[in-house]
């Protein structure tokens, strides 16, 4: 079983999540303008990073891949959101920050199996917040991104966001069988099932 590390850091507190093995591999999900104390955690563990599974392309989650890349991590993401690592969609202007692009390795889409690590991650194609956004399920844990809060959802009035397609993907969430540990890219971690009972946004 996979430890999970939180960190927690950038201009708007993104949690970036450090996977990893008895073997000191790891997975990070969601590196982004904080990838300095993603760094700091992985030399300090000495973690080997393998690969980096990204939720969207909003530079608060993805400004750090290109960092991982030179390092051998290969990045896997969804071809919807390609067109936000080219243009001010990934908001890094918009927040005053500088963008360094970078190109995936590996593209995913929904139902697609992923087996790293000795783990299979199960990508969950959920558009709304941007396009292109997804969740990976592994074990009996979800990586939500700005899709699902505890308590609460992503934003939808960012460029390509949609809140039809934000009901249609929680509704896909909420519909999953069992109970799974939410990660989400802002915010505590949650339960599905806590989510499915008190998230206002479960009721619409």
């Amino acid at each position: 079983m996979m430890k999970v590390a939180t960190i927690t850091a950038g201009a708007v507190a993104t949690n970036s999540y450090v996977l990893f093995n008895e073997r000191s591999e790891c997975v990070v999900v969601d590196p982004g303008d904080g990838i300095s104390e993603v760094i700091a955690y992985l030399d300090k563990n000495a973690l080997d990073c393998k690969h980096v599974l990204l939720t969207h392309a909003h530079f608060d989650h993805c400004d750090g891949c290109g960092t991982l890349q030179r390092r051998g991590a290969k990045i896997y993401m969804s071809a919807d959101d390609l067109p936000l690592l080219s243009t001010s969609d990934n908001l890094a202007e918009a927040f005053g920050e500088k963008f360094e692009p970078f190109t995936p390795d590996v593209i995913v889409k929904d139902g697609d199996e992923l087996s790293l690590l000795g783990e299979k991650f199960d990508v969950i194609a959920t558009p709304g917040h941007t396009n292109g956004s997804v969740c990976y399920k592994v074990n009996d844990l979800i990586f939500s991104g700005d899709t699902l809060f505890r308590l609460s959802i992503g934003r939808t009035d960012f460029p390509t966001g949609n809140y039809a397609d934000m009901e249609n993907s929680l509704a896909k969430l909420f519909a999953l069988d069992g109970d799974y540990v939410v990660y989400p890219g802002h915010g505590e971690k949650s339960t599905l099932g806590y989510e499915r009972k008190y998230n206002p946004y479960a009721r619409i």
